[in-house]
């Protein structure tokens, strides 16, 4: 295997991350189906799947703030919630959301599969996120999930 992670689809969860998926569950009611640690941006990045988004968040975020304040609190690591999809398209717009994506496509660069990802002008800065904390998340899920080498907003 190389050393880009799992084989899409074939991801190996810590124990400790299985503790995150746990408590996740319990606080949010809804099961993900997977948890990145981002050290670098202090957060955990939890996967759902598709549909189950808004019942994580919940009305008006109520859900998803509490669980931020606890592990904030217990941790200090903030928390983000995506929603998988099967379709690397549309993952990676769910990845880059809220930023308005107006067209994927995948390509092949040499031995390395990029995501070239379309966006206005006015939302490249929204694509790319504080820091580059949305690109980031969306290029460390894209390799992990759909072995996509690279995002890159065009």
């Amino acid at each position: 295997m190389s050393g880009r992670g799992p084989a899409p689809g074939k991801v190996v969860l810590t124990e400790q991350q299985v503790r995150y998926l746990q408590l996740f569950q319990t606080m949010l009611g809804v099961p993900a189906i997977d948890v990145v640690e981002d050290p670098e941006a202090n957060r955990l990045i939890f996967v759902v799947s598709a549909g189950n988004l808004g019942v994580a968040v919940g009305r008006d975020g109520s859900k998803l703030k509490a669980m931020r304040r606890m592990l904030w609190r217990d941790l200090k690591k903030d928390i983000e919630v995506v929603e998988y999809s099967d379709d690397p398209v549309r993952f990676i717009k769910n990845l880059l959301s809220p930023a308005r994506v107006s067209s994927v496509r995948i390509v092949k660069r040499g031995r390395a599969k990029v995501a070239i990802v379309k966006v206005p002008e006015e939302d490249k800065s929204v694509a790319i996120g504080s820091g580059g904390r949305r690109i980031k998340r969306a290029r460390i899920l894209a390799r992990r999930w759909m072995g996509i080498d690279n995002v890159k907003i065009a």
